[in-house]
């Protein structure tokens, strides 16, 4: 059952995300965590993945247009910052796409005893992308593993079929996020059983950037390159490549085999809070899990939790 409180109509909110998502699209996104408030105004501080920033966004906005007096601040600084940034008690919610680790979990009992509470609040598909005159159809999990591993096989497009107009080199240009994203973490550990020495990434052949953005706009400036990103972030200059299932098939991340979870890079999109939430981080909590929530969340680019009626 979603618990939470509708106030306002759903439609009324498509035009100010989409006018949201294109000012994100067209300015830098990181901190907004020094949003002005006011005496008398409860403060929800949120900190952690990038690749739900536009999303979080897109709450924080709708949501204090029905609650003036509640401010919600955030910080796209990554998966592992936010979770760590809540287990020291500097913020409200944690941002993850991806779930806790085993170290974390240790760490969180250690210093506070208690457990968070884990939400799952949408879903999405990990987007393995190219430039969008790469010909290129899809890889299988093995393949991508060969390509990020330290002694992959897999160096030049040749090497999978392909000959890439404009790629003068012809070599595979490897473009990642960095260690404290999700993404990261969470495309290091599907490939792990398909990597027999479990090789962590080829730092010293792969370009590191430090959010989705960035990546997005390398790749697109690249016909050699590859990268990876949440689903709602492809843009229309790079595209999204199929996955290649165990059973042969080769799915691209679609709003159905991702809520079908036949899309080999599906994964859940997480909210963290503390064990006992202000009643505040709560009603607020509620409210994204709720209608208003979710189809914003759609409209973003995601698939939702639950679906509505």
């Amino acid at each position: 059952m979603i618990h939470g409180t509708l106030t306002g109509s759903v439609a009324t909110l498509s035009l100010s995300v989409m006018v949201l998502l294109v000012a994100m699209v067209a300015t830098p996104v990181y901190s907004s965590s020094l949003v002005a408030h006011h005496p008398g105004q409860t403060v929800i501080r949120t900190k952690g993945s990038d690749t739900m920033h536009v999303l979080m966004r897109a709450w924080a906005d709708a949501y204090h247009k029905d609650h003036p007096s509640i401010v919600i601040t955030t910080d796209n600084s990554g998966s592992s910052n936010g979770i760590a940034a809540l287990v020291n008690g500097h913020i409200d919610m944690a941002v993850s796409s991806r779930t806790l680790k085993q170290q974390e979990l240790r760490r969180i009992s250690r210093q506070a005893g208690l457990l968070p509470q884990e939400h799952i609040v949408g879903w999405d598909g990990l987007s393995v992308v190219v430039h969008r005159h790469n010909p290129v159809e899809g890889f299988a999990m093995e393949q991508l593993a060969s390509l990020y591993a330290r002694t992959g096989t897999l160096k030049s497009w040749s090497d999978v079929g392909v000959t890439v107009p404009g790629c003068e080199t012809g070599q595979i240009m490897l473009g990642s996020r960095r260690n404290n994203s999700g993404s990261y973490a969470f495309l290091q550990d599907a490939m792990a059983p398909f990597n027999s020495q479990r090789q962590r990434m080829a730092s010293g052949e792969v370009t590191y950037h430090r959010n989705s953005r960035q990546l997005a706009d390398w790749v697109a400036s690249n016909p050699c390159a590859i990268g990876y990103m949440g689903m709602a972030l492809v843009t229309e200059h790079i595209r999204a490549i199929c996955i290649r299932t165990t059973r042969g098939e080769c799915l691209p991340p679609t709003a159905e085999s991702i809520r079908n979870r036949t899309y080999p890079l599906t994964r859940p999109l997480y909210l963290y809070v503390p064990n006992e939430p202000t009643e505040a981080v709560q009603h607020y909590l509620n409210w994204i899990r709720g209608t208003t929530g979710q189809h914003i969340l759609r409209q973003v680019g995601f698939i939702p939790a639950v679906e509505q009626p």
